[in-house]
């Protein structure tokens, strides 16, 4: 398994290999876990843009 580093900027800055079969055994359940209770991706696009006012022109955007 592989922890992903980004400094506080936000850009890639290494990442760590880790070995720990228990730990990686645990991070998997998590996974797992999480996965099996998430929404669907499309009904939950739906649901959320719908409650959210459509967005303000900005100078460098202009609606469509």
């Amino acid at each position: 398994m592989y922890e992903v580093r980004y400094d506080d900027t936000g850009p890639l800055s290494g990442a760590r290999k880790i070995l720990d079969p228990g730990l990686i055994t645990s991070c998997r359940r998590d996974v797992e876990d999480l996965y099996s209770r998430a929404e669907d991706l499309l009904t939950f696009l739906d649901n959320d843009q719908a409650a959210l006012p459509p967005p303000l022109p900005t100078a460098d955007r202009e609606l469509r």
